[in-house]
Formats: C-alpha cells, sequence, structure tokens
C-alpha cells in the first residue's frame, strides 16, 4: 500500500469488496491543502487495486504501517483515505435544479382532538443521497423535527448536498456513513450534540459554499479504506 503519486491512474485500497466498475468514489487530501480531495469514477478492480477514471491531479500518502499523530488530545492516521459514494438505493436531485432537492423529513404532528404527539420512526439503510436538502436553509437531506424516537441509519452516502446532510432534533444513530461535500455542517443536533451518536466507520468531510473552507472529523485506521473510522 504505497503512496499515490500526482498522475496515477490506479491506487492500492485496503479492500474494494462491493466496488464494481462505473462507482464513485473519493480520494481524500493527504494534506493541509484539504480541497485537494479528488472525485472519481472506477474504471477496473483488479484485486485491491482500483484503476481511476481520471488520473489524480495531487499526491496522496500512503503507507503499509499506520501514521499515528495526536491532535488535540485524540490519535489520528494521517494517511490518506478512499470513500465510496454509491448505495443500492438513490435519491438524487436534478442536475438543473440547485435550490430545492430531495429531503426525507421527519415531523412530529400534535392532534388536538386526541391530545396526542404522533413521532414519526424513520430507519435508512444502504441509501444514496445526492444533491440533496434546501438551499440557505438547515433543511438537508435528512430533515428530522420534534421526534423523540431514537433514529438509526446505516451505511449512508451523503454527498454534494445544497445544505446540511442531516439536521435533528432527536437522538439518531450513525453507522458506517459517509457525508461528503455538503454546504453547510455534515450533521447538525440541534440543541446537544451528544444527540448525534456515530458508531462504526462514519466519516464526515464537509465544503461551506460560502467561504470555501473545509472541515473534517475522523480517526483514520488504514490506507485507503473504504471508511474512515469516525469519533465525534
Amino acid at each position: 500500500m504505497a503512496t499515490a503519486a500526482k498522475g496515477a491512474t490506479t491506487i492500492q485500497v485496503k479492500d474494494a469488496t462491493g466496488w464494481i466498475v462505473g462507482d464513485t468514489i473519493v480520494v481524500l487530501s493527504s494534506e493541509a491543502k484539504v480541497l485537494e480531495g479528488e472525485k472519481t469514477k472506477i474504471t477496473a478492480i483488479a484485486g485491491t487495486t482500483v484503476t481511476l477514471e481520471s488520473a489524480l491531479v495531487n499526491e496522496h500518502y500512503g503507507s503499509a504501517d499506520s501514521e499515528v499523530e495526536e491532535y488535540e488530545g485524540q490519535l489520528h492516521d494521517s494517511r490518506t483515505v478512499v470513500i465510496h459514494l454509491n448505495r443500492n438505493i438513490r435519491i438524487m436531485n436534478k442536475e438543473s435544479e440547485r435550490e430545492w432537492g430531495c429531503i426525507i423529513w421527519g415531523l412530529s404532528d400534535y392532534d388536538s382532538k386526541t391530545k396526542k404527539t404522533h413521532n414519526p420512526r424513520i430507519n435508512l439503510e444502504g441509501v444514496e443521497f445526492d444533491g440533496c436538502g434546501q438551499s440557505g436553509t438547515v433543511r438537508g437531506a435528512i430533515y428530522l423535527q420534534g421526534s423523540n424516537i431514537k433514529q438509526t441509519f446505516k451505511t449512508l452516502s451523503v454527498h454534494d448536498g445544497l445544505a446540511t446532510g442531516l439536521y435533528t432534533e432527536t437522538e439518531v444513530e450513525l453507522r458506517d456513513s459517509v457525508f461528503y461535500k455538503t454546504t453547510m455542517h455534515g450533521f447538525f443536533a440541534q440543541n446537544t450534540a451528544k444527540r448525534v451518536v456515530a458508531v462504526g466507520n462514519t466519516l464526515s468531510t464537509n465544503y461551506k459554499r460560502d467561504s470555501s473552507t473545509y472541515s473534517v472529523s475522523l480517526e483514520l485506521t488504514s490506507i485507503f479504506s473504504t471508511y474512515s473510522t469516525g469519533d465525534f
């Protein structure tokens, strides 16, 4: 598992299980210049060798051994991570629509006749959200208001969104999910951050459109792994 040089058309990954030709991946930056992440498509797979549709514009550091560094009291692996964006179920926005996209909206409803509140339960697994949300708001691909029921989301891919990837006012458990290039937060919990529990391999890399800034929360465990391990 070596460094992928500038101009390389193949990369070595730890595990390409489930990836197929035509899938979209992102080779994240391994440098301080975080905008050097590169999105491309897979044209061939041979074991753990993945051939890319386009040559890499930047070098992406890798090593057979972990490169652990301490940052703000936590240990991080500095090697490059590759994220896989495709899922079996895909919800996508029209390319021409850049203000309002698709939203999974969970809203608690109070029935004045029965004096009961009806809370939605939304459990999603293996879903890809591409270009979703409402521009200029916190209404992201998944927007949860008022519910006091714990929601569980597994193996989600939320990317290239118009707003926050996930906004919640209730407890959410995230497992093995990626949030890439959302306009605002990858995920945002109203009132208390403890409402979002990220377990397993969960990664959030986010861009803010106005200031072109970037933030990432992750603890990398292996070079070119399918996901990184997030500790939020």
